[in-house]
């Protein structure tokens, strides 16, 4: 199966769509960068919808240069990815479901 693209590798703010895990079922998310198997640099916060259907920075956050670069998200959750505004030198950096 392959990957599905959450957020395409930028340097702009961006929010993916919200993404449903359901019960007993994972998602592994992970960096992307352009054409480049190596992430230099970059964010990517993982969101975790609440009940009262707002958002929350949860305590997965994946960091490009010797950060953690993917993530398993167990269900069941709602979530989205958020990649803040990055400076205008920065590595375009992306997030990928697998």
């Amino acid at each position: 199966m392959a990957a599905t693209t959450l957020l395409a590798p930028g340097t702009s703010a961006a929010d993916s769509a919200e993404i449903t895990v359901p019960e007993g079922s994972s998602a592994v998310i992970f960096m992307t960068g352009t054409n480049n198997e190596y992430v230099a640099a970059g964010e990517i916060l993982i969101l975790i919808k609440r009940a009262d259907a707002t958002f929350s920075v949860s305590g997965y956050r994946l960091l490009g240069e010797k950060g953690l670069t993917d993530a398993t998200i167990p269900g069941p959750c709602v979530f989205k990815v958020r990649r803040r505004q990055q400076s205008s030198d920065a590595t375009a950096a992306g997030c990928d479901q697998a």
